[in-house]
């Protein structure tokens, strides 16, 4: 998916869409999960659309990128390119909100990283505590937000074959502890957060930034 930032012509307010579709998102949540043993780490990235179902009120959630890596650096380097807005010229990006475990040992190697993308006018990764992280998290705990939205219903569309399959092998395995599948973790992060940190819905929250202004974040 390709989003871009448009302004409304009612309010001037910029907001995010997707280029084709011209579908309307109140933010884009992207969630970083480390590489563990033998297993990639993930970027993935989300967005909520504006509009809710008519009937239960749920925003559906949809995939603007999803990748791997098993390089720690490599996956870093990938996070810091997920969801450039399109056509735009100073590098900035869509997503408003990174989540994961900032306490992990492989989160120090952001500082760096950090440091370069704000020599380049580019936005940093500031990684916050995914809800639950740090605990001992079991892929049965996190299981639910996935389920509330695909059992009945259809509330987050993904359209990756190979994400869903990982999901599912998550899911045959429940016991396990959710970071030993680090895409499936970055993508039940992103869900948990959307789900408990509601959007206010109009309104323009600044924050600062390479990304100032955009989608009202």
């Amino acid at each position: 998916m390709r989003v871009e930032a448009y302004e409304e012509p009612l309010t001037g307010a910029t907001r995010l869409r997707d280029v084709e579709t011209r579908v309307r998102f109140s933010r884009v949540v992207a969630g970083l999960a480390w590489p563990k043993g033998d297993s990639p780490g993930a970027v993935v990235a989300m967005a909520e659309d504006v509009q809710a179902d008519p009937v239960d009120r749920v925003h559906t959630l949809r995939l603007v990128e999803y990748a791997a890596h098993a390089d720690v650096e490599r996956l870093m380097e990938l996070a810091a390119g997920v969801a450039p807005l399109a056509g735009d010229r100073q590098g900035r990006s869509a997503v408003s909100a990174w989540v994961g475990n900032p306490w992990h040992p492989f989160a120090k190697r952001l500082r760096r990283l950090n440091d370069r993308l704000t020599a380049e006018c580019r936005p940093r990764i500031n990684l916050r505590p995914a809800p639950g992280v740090g605990a001992w998290q079991l892929v049965a705990d996190w299981a639910p937000y996935y389920d509330a939205r695909t059992v009945g219903r259809l509330a987050i569309v993904l359209g990756r074959r190979d994400l869903v399959a990982q999901v599912e092998d998550a899911g045959r395995d429940i016991r396990r502890t959710l970071e030993d599948f680090p895409a499936v973790a970055a993508l039940f992060w992103v869900i948990a957060h959307c789900d408990e940190r509601k959007v206010r819905r109009g309104a323009v929250v600044e924050r600062p930034g390479a990304a100032d202004s955009v989608a009202g974040y």
